[in-house]
């Protein structure tokens, strides 16, 4: 809790599961210091990664953590009960004000970039959507951008060619006249969420992934199994070493 006070305003969070008799997960929210070193902050054992879990876990990270110390930024992949439980710490829950009003929130880039290959199904125009999260000039942005464009719609065009001559004509023409495929895409995701160059006043400070916290969990892939009492003191111990 001291050592957040001296770190980088901002916590990747990330949850991982048990493997032993009793299910559940474990949240997780990483520090990381002036040498972009990690700081393991705090740890919650719960029963599934929902809305409820994130919120219980983020406002006791919020009191006895952060406390006082403002526009703290959290690094996270797009879990849906992740952003609801932010939001509702910004905006307030029912009849409660906010708990945590000035709290920021990144996505993953290596996140997005799954769900981009999910979508198109292209691991070298993946890299490419990879480099767009992270590039800082405004010349090459839009340059990638626009290679990103042509390039999913040829895919797709090839795609439906494969299927079928009509089709083609179809999506040829429906390419042409309305958004672009990856354009379609992106479009309902914030460019300050993901995007390196419209970080809003830096709040990400550069860090692009949930790393941090990716890498505090195969720390302990191998406790996971053990009683939650054995992998409490495995954390102690391994954070005390």
């Amino acid at each position: 809790m001291r050592a957040f006070q001296y770190c980088l305003p901002l916590l990747c969070i990330d949850g991982t599961f048990l493997t032993g008799k009793y299910k559940g997960q474990i949240l997780t929210a990483i520090g990381v210091d002036g040498n972009n070193q990690v700081v393991p902050v705090a740890f919650a054992f719960v029963e599934n990664e929902n809305t409820g879990s994130w919120y219980w876990f983020l406002e006791r990270v919020k009191d006895h953590v952060v406390g006082a110390r403002p526009d703290v930024c959290l690094i996270s992949d797009r879990h849906s009960g992740i952003l609801a439980a932010i939001r509702q710490l910004q905006q307030g829950h029912g009849t409660e004000h906010p708990k945590w009003a000035d709290v920021r929130n990144r996505w993953c880039m290596r996140h997005m970039g799954a769900n981009f290959y999910d979508h198109f199904k292209n691991k070298d125009l993946m890299v490419l959507f990879k480099r767009l999260c992270a590039q800082n000039q405004q010349r090459k942005f839009n340059t990638l951008w626009k290679l990103l464009d042509d390039m999913t719609a040829k895919q797709i065009a090839e795609r439906e060619a494969r299927a079928s001559s009509a089709n083609t004509t179809q999506a040829t023409q429906s390419s042409a006249s309305g958004p672009k495929p990856f354009t379609q895409w992106i479009r309902d995701a914030p460019k300050e969420k993901w995007s390196l160059l419209y970080d809003t006043d830096g709040r990400r400070y550069g860090i692009m992934t949930t790393n941090q916290a990716e890498s505090y969990n195969m720390v302990m892939r191998g406790v996971r199994c053990l009683p939650l009492v054995g992998i409490v003191e495995f954390i102690m111990y391994g954070c005390a070493k």
